[in-house]
């Protein structure tokens, strides 16, 4: 857990949405011209000081989601799977609004349920697509549910450790910040969504696959992107643990000039 930091959640709004995930997360350094090539033209990468210099660093969340709703219906709940490939540290190129930096974008997200991949694609832009999963407690699978093309595809075993404090603190910089998303139409939005790390679980894991590329823009189609890493000792390696939390997310919002520094957990701070 992330313990003794000064970080409160921020009020997300009369409306919102929360849930429970169950996940395991790798943060891989990929080459920063292939990350770059996953961004929209209106944003690009942040400063950042997790990988190596020609690198970025990149979320992917093997997760499950249970308990998902919008609290004004706390009766009607979602469960189902979701595989998610995140950039953080990404800003605005124009740096005219209030808070620029950093953000998550999301090139893309696989789910098993339609209404989630509807409701994610049309209410907050995020690119929600079908697949089929395979999950156990050692592999993670998806593939495309018509003709099982395979998506992406890790094995992981639980270690006997789990993060501390300086880990802790390079995972929340990772995954604690704001949203940018953008809807099929070209319009873009930010919500904030608070992974509640203080009070999440952590244990180190050693994870290893590969994800097929070409879902994502701006890659030869058939390549495949070799996914590695063992605990969380050193994240110039990378990272694998597994991660217990809940979480909240905003409704989005078109209004740009909205302060998100509350929703930023980084240690470096954002960019106004």
């Amino acid at each position: 857990r992330i313990d003794g930091g000064n970080m409160q959640a921020p009020h997300a709004g009369l409306i919102h949405m929360e849930g429970h995930y169950t996940s395991r997360v790798s943060i891989q350094h990929f080459p920063t011209s292939l990350v770059e090539s996953w961004l929209p033209d209106a944003i690009e990468l942040a400063p950042q000081a997790i990988s190596p210099s020609g690198y970025h660093p990149v979320n992917l969340l093997f997760g499950i989601q249970s308990k998902v709703y919008f609290n004004i219906n706390p009766l009607f709940k979602f469960k189902y799977h979701e595989f998610g490939l995140v950039v953080p540290y990404v800003q605005w190129k124009d740096p005219k609004y209030q808070y620029n930096s950093p953000f998550l974008f999301t090139p893309i997200i696989f789910v098993d349920n339609f209404l989630v991949s509807l409701g994610g694609e049309i209410v907050f832009g995020f690119p929600k697509r079908m697949a089929k999963f395979q999950v156990n407690d050692s592999h993670y699978a998806a593939s495309d549910p018509e003709v099982n093309t395979p998506y992406v595809g890790v094995q992981y075993e639980k270690l006997s450790s789990t993060p501390d404090p300086v880990a802790l603190t390079s995972i929340r910089d990772c995954l604690q910040q704001p949203s940018i998303s953008q809807k099929r139409n070209g319009k873009f939005s930010e919500s904030g969504f608070w992974w509640n790390l203080d009070t999440a679980e952590f244990n180190d894991l050693k994870l290893d696959g590969e994800i097929i590329n070409y879902m994502l823009p701006g890659v030869r189609s058939g390549n495949t992107q070799k996914v590695a890493a063992e605990g969380t000792a050193n994240f110039s390696d990378g990272a694998a643990f597994e991660m217990r939390t809940d979480w909240t997310l905003t409704l989005p919002t078109s209004d740009f000039n909205k302060d998100w520094a509350p929703w930023n957990g980084t240690s470096g701070g954002g960019t106004k």
